[in-house]
């Protein structure tokens, strides 16, 4: 499953999970009749009447993450980053214009100048595209799929990562990050 795919699909368990959750704390149990009963194939009703089709609500939170663009000597990639503290702290950094080393072939890292607020995890498998921070300053972006003991801090993902691992190569490479929104 590819990442957007992920985020959709998170994006709209959460938000029918906050929905239904938000009714039933304030005890409106009528309202989720109604709001069955007032949903058709474009869409939901809500209470002002307004159509809200719930695919376009879940491309709008996308769209509202912060859009990254990744450039190498060989391609270019767009990708996502969360909105936490830690990718803020990054987006104050960008645009950078670095030497990312190669590790293990499968990782290119570069160890920022700046130390970043961590939020790290032990996430047990790598995707390709992933961006990371290891510790709190070295950024990883990941070009092949493995698992791992160590934590991270997720930062983001690279979009439709099926040819980084041949436009990266085996050595260390030179790249620009800049946000792209």
């Amino acid at each position: 499953m590819n990442y957007k795919k992920l985020v959709i699909f998170t994006l709209v368990f959460f938000l029918i999970g906050c929905s239904t959750e938000d009714q039933i704390d304030s005890n409106e149990d009528d309202n989720i009749e109604n709001d069955i009963t007032n949903n058709d194939e474009a869409g939901e009703i809500n209470e002002g009447g307004e159509e809200r089709d719930l695919e376009d609500q879940i491309e709008s939170e996308v769209d509202s993450m912060n859009q990254i663009q990744f450039t190498f000597e060989n391609g270019t990639f767009n990708g996502v980053l969360y909105e936490n503290e830690t990718t803020n702290a990054l987006i104050e950094q960008l645009p950078l214009s670095i030497t990312m080393v190669d590790l293990h072939n499968n990782e290119k890292y570069y160890d920022l100048d700046e130390s970043l607020p961590t939020q790290s995890e032990r996430v047990n498998n790598i995707s390709k595209g992933d961006l990371m921070l290891f510790n709190s300053n070295t950024l990883v972006l990941f070009y092949e799929d493995f698992s791992t003991s160590y934590s991270y801090t997720k930062l983001g993902y690279v979009e439709d990562p099926d040819q980084l691992g041949p436009v990266l190569g085996t050595g260390d490479i030179e790249v620009n990050i800049q946000l792209i929104n």
